[in-house]
């Protein structure tokens, strides 16, 4: 086991959720969740999102929200989510014009998520800004209609 001088400890700084919006009225309320967390003293701000499944209209409208929380972060950002769209989406070109797409860039297999049970469809995701991607997997689990995904990224200190 590392001693606790190897160990990193991480501080919640502030959090907030904001509301992503809907193309008709009755959809499931969506949110952003961010919370900006202190790493041995290295601020990253951490987000994470579920996008309409049942709507690409509001799945259109939705990461405008969240491109626009990103770009107004003054820290290095990492962002998970299910986004419910295909890597060659227009909804995640949204996003990834501005960040790293840790699969793409560092992935191992074809990223597939979704369904759990036989996964054919990559639709969740870690994307990041001011960070390398090391390495991303999927991973099994029987936990949820979809299997995680793990990601090591290095947040560039600036």
């Amino acid at each position: 086991m590392p001693s606790a001088s190897h160990l990193a400890f991480t501080v919640v700084l502030s959090w907030r959720n904001t509301p992503l919006p809907m193309a008709r009225p009755g959809e499931e309320r969506r949110g952003l969740l961010e919370a900006v967390l202190d790493v041995q003293g290295l601020r990253v701000r951490v987000m994470t999102t579920h996008f309409q499944h049942d709507n690409a209209a509001s799945r259109l409208v939705q990461p405008e929200t969240v491109a626009a929380a990103v770009e107004a972060s003054r820290e290095p950002v990492v962002l998970t989510g299910d986004l419910n769209a295909r890597a060659d989406a227009p909804e995640i070109a949204a996003l990834t014009g501005t960040m790293t797409d840790s699969h793409a860039r560092a992935g191992h297999g074809d990223g597939a998520t979704h369904p759990a049970e036989a996964p054919n469809a990559r639709i969740d995701y870690v994307l990041s800004t001011k960070a390398l991607p090391v390495w991303s997997r999927v991973l099994t689990s029987d936990a949820s209609d979809h299997l995680p995904v793990l990601a090591r990224l290095v947040v560039v200190r600036r």
